[in-house]
């Protein structure tokens, strides 16, 4: 399965909510040294990560969304944010045709 195929399969996954759910990215710069941002020196925040959500919409009385924060993940590449998500839903939630 390429990138996108694997994005459209988390998803699309109907263990992930009724509807069709939604992958947030987030650039976001981090201190090389930890993979965290550093708050106390932002000078040391000079690697990119693209740190990626997933949610998906419910309805109450209105449409919401809920964060599945077990599928919190990122990478260095969009592409490998995609593969890391993909990889965690398989494994938390199972395949699915």
């Amino acid at each position: 399965m390429n990138t996108s195929e694997k994005y459209f399969w988390v998803i699309n996954h109907p263990r992930l909510g009724v509807r069709q759910g939604t992958i947030e990215f987030v650039p976001t710069m981090v201190n090389p040294e930890d993979n965290e941002i550093s708050i106390s020196s932002p000078s040391k925040n000079t690697k990119l990560e693209w740190w990626v959500e997933y949610s998906a919409p419910f309805y109450k009385q209105s449409v919401e969304h809920t964060h599945f924060m077990n599928l919190d993940c990122g990478g260095c590449t969009a592409e490998q944010a995609v593969e890391v998500m993909y990889t965690l839903a398989l494994s938390l939630y199972g395949d699915y045709e």
